[in-house]
């Protein structure tokens, strides 16, 4: 599979690009509730964190 560049992709592009499959989906990861304080919300925010951390990590190795 060639290697893709993804910087000059669109959300436009993206989103003809992503089609789920029903058999694809996630199920019962977490209610769907999006309320601030919710199993799901929290579970999101602590991937968005641990990802921020990574890259950060990354970037800081990068300049040594």
């Amino acid at each position: 599979m060639p290697e893709r560049e993804y910087k000059e992709d669109t959300a436009a592009k993206w989103s003809q690009d992503i089609e789920v499959t029903q058999s694809q989906r996630v199920v019962n990861l977490a209610p769907a509730n999006y309320q601030a304080e919710s199993e799901l919300m929290r579970s999101l925010t602590l991937a968005v964190e641990s990802l921020c951390k990574q890259i950060s990590l990354r970037q800081l190795s990068a300049g040594e």
